[in-house]
C-alpha cells in the first residue's frame, strides 16, 4: 500500500506530463507541426514595457536564481499565516 501511495499527489497538485509531439525528445517534430498549422512563435522578450528604467538598470537590482544565474520575476507573494490573540 505505501509504494501506491507514493504515486499519489497531493491535494490540489498537477501532474504536468509532455509525450507525444510535446515532449522535449520531438521537438523538431513540434515545429513542424506548428509550421504547418500556420502558428506564429511566440514572443520570448515583453513588448509592453511597465516603468521607465532601463533593462540593464533593472537587471543590476534583480534577484537571481542560485541555480542558473538567471534573473527572477516576482509572480506573487504568499502572505504569513495570521494568529489570533489570546
Amino acid at each position: 500500500m505505501r509504494r501506491f501511495l507514493q504515486h499519489v499527489l497531493p491535494h490540489r497538485f498537477v501532474k504536468v506530463r509532455y509525450y507525444g509531439f510535446l515532449s522535449s525528445s520531438h521537438r523538431k517534430r513540434l515545429e513542424k507541426v506548428k509550421a504547418l498549422l500556420n502558428i506564429k512563435p511566440v514572443a520570448t522578450e515583453p513588448t509592453d514595457v511597465a516603468g521607465t528604467e532601463a533593462p540593464e538598470a533593472c537587471e543590476a537590482h534583480a534577484v537571481r536564481c542560485p541555480k542558473c544565474g538567471g534573473v527572477m520575476k516576482l509572480v506573487g507573494e504568499i502572505e504569513p499565516k495570521r494568529t489570533r490573540s489570546p
